[in-house]
């Protein structure tokens, strides 16, 4: 059997795609499983292009420095990681290696690498990463609430003592109640900042969300240019704090009409989902995923990565807590808040809550 006469076939049945490049860089050949990763129709879409164009322009040089040891024959520690743009225009993460092709005199040809799509497993990297800052700063919030509150507590007690003093002015006085008004603003805060890093005490309680959504959203959107849909059909009753969820619920609805001024539609779905069917979750549990979807203008990949930073806000007027404290919330609950977005079409969260 001449296995030559098969090449095309094996190619295209190795899990990672495959790219062939002559020494210039040009594209001469992409397996199947490259035009799926690129989200390309044909493959004439990128044979003749340069490999270096499809790389994101921020990690153009890292990519080339390791194109340019792996053409010269330099061992590598590893594959290359870096970002490559799809037809489509989306960033994902592609981690590749290279070796140089060569003909039967051993003269160099060109280049062959071997690529995956590694977007899913940089997604679960960041995840654990914010899982980490979040016990970070679920600390130092505790203990800066706590303290801050104190010294509040000691302001706001000599000011009371001040005020029942007979010998002070009305001016004097008029300050102080000025002064134990800011007082309560600021212990308001801290409250804020407590809750942010501790959740509160779950009060968990049986409930239906499909009704607690339907309130949450209606009091939220009031506006006749957004049109709800609604797409599912059963009653799911979950276990959980219903204060937090409606909190998570406000922020999520909150952003997606925000992110829809001339209005639009926003689209509920929810069903069961086993938790190994999702990386993020527990496999021995059961999960409601609830997914709410915009048409709004998006969020850019570079805002997608910090979403979840706290004090993070494209809105001139936004905390930059809200969707900190959505995941922060749904973490405590065991449970997950998973965002996707594409620009001028949407965004879609989904929240995942154990049953």
């Amino acid at each position: 059997m001449k296995i030559e006469k098969y090449w095309q076939q094996i190619l295209n049945s190795i899990p990672d795609g495959i790219t062939i490049t002559d020494l210039k860089g040009t594209v001469i050949y992409v397996s199947r499983q490259i035009m799926e990763i690129f989200r390309a129709s044909h493959e004439d879409e990128i044979l003749g292009t340069k490999l270096i164009e499809w790389i994101h322009p921020d990690d153009r040089e890292t990519a080339l420095f390791y194109i340019m040891n792996a053409s010269l024959g330099i061992p590598t520690n590893g594959a290359a990681e870096y970002r490559m743009i799809r037809q489509d225009k989306k960033e994902i993460y592609l981690e590749s290696k290279g070796t140089i092709l060569q003909d039967d005199n051993g003269t160099a040809v060109g280049m062959i690498y071997s690529s995956r799509d590694i977007s899913e497993r940089k997604k679960l990297e960041t995840a654990q990463e914010l899982s980490g800052k979040l016990k970070s700063i679920e600390t130092l919030a505790s203990g800066i609430a706590h303290d801050f509150n104190n010294i509040l507590t000691v302001v706001r007690g000599h000011l009371s003592l001040i005020k029942e003093d007979d010998s002070i002015n009305t001016n004097i006085s008029y300050s102080i109640d000025e002064a134990n008004k800011a007082i309560l603003q600021a212990k308001n805060i801290t409250r804020e900042l407590y809750f942010m890093a501790k959740g509160g005490i779950l009060v968990k309680e049986p409930f239906n969300i499909d009704i607690l959504l339907k309130e949450t959203a209606n009091l939220i959107i009031q506006d006749p240019n957004i049109i709800c849909e609604h797409l599912y059909n059963s009653d799911f009753t979950i276990n959980a704090d219903k204060n937090q969820i409606t909190r998570v619920l406000s922020n999520i609805i909150l952003n997606a009409k925000e992110a829809m001024p001339e209005g639009g539609k926003i689209k509920f779905k929810m069903g069961w989902i086993e938790g190994f069917k999702h990386k993020f979750l527990l496999p021995r549990k059961k999960y409601l995923s609830l997914s709410i979807t915009d048409t709004g203008k998006g969020i850019s990949d570079e805002n997608l990565s910090r979403i979840y930073d706290p004090y993070f806000s494209t809105k001139s007027r936004g905390s930059g807590l809200g969707l900190f404290t959505s995941f922060s919330i749904l973490q405590k609950h065991e449970g997950y808040l998973d965002v996707n977005s594409t620009i001028n079409q949407g965004t879609v969260f989904t929240l995942f809550l154990p049953k």
